[in-house]
């Protein structure tokens, strides 16, 4: 990744997108979630800023250029992924979700949801659009 777009991007997560590891502070897994996913509502949809967020729009050109870049930002997932992994797996050994819940599949699912909810939001999607996502996915969450 060029030096200045990444530079750019550490930028963007550091400030924009701190709410995330924000969300990781929480003190339930229910909480982390909603942290999470109401975040997003907020940050792809904040005036000032274009819809959507500036790392999934640049994860996903359709050309070949830029494989570097795209790269980098599948290792930064898989680094979010594991983070999240990691605060849902210590959840799951507290008690405060339950033993049938998988830390893997939950941490997949509001990732998925938080790219997904990005490209919504980059399609013009509205920030009521995102939040009735968001609700919809948390009525799903292990109780």
């Amino acid at each position: 990744m060029d030096g200045l777009f990444r530079k750019v991007v550490q930028h963007y997560a550091a400030t924009y997108l701190s709410f995330v590891n924000d969300a990781l502070l929480k003190p339930t897994a229910r909480e982390v979630a909603e942290a999470m996913l109401y975040g997003c509502v907020q940050a792809y949809t904040s005036s000032g800023h274009p819809p959507g967020c500036l790392i999934v729009n640049n994860s996903m050109p359709c050309a070949s250029d830029g494989i570097e870049a795209r790269q980098d930002f599948a290792k930064a997932r898989k680094t979010r992924l594991n983070k999240l992994r990691r605060r849902l797996q210590d959840a799951k050994a507290s008690g405060d979700l339950p033993p049938d819940a998988d830390p893997d599949e939950l941490a997949s699912y509001l990732l998925s949801l938080r790219w997904g909810m990005a490209v919504e939001a980059q399609s013009g999607a509205s920030r009521r659009d995102l939040y009735r996502i968001a609700d919809r996915a948390l009525r799903a969450w292990p109780t």
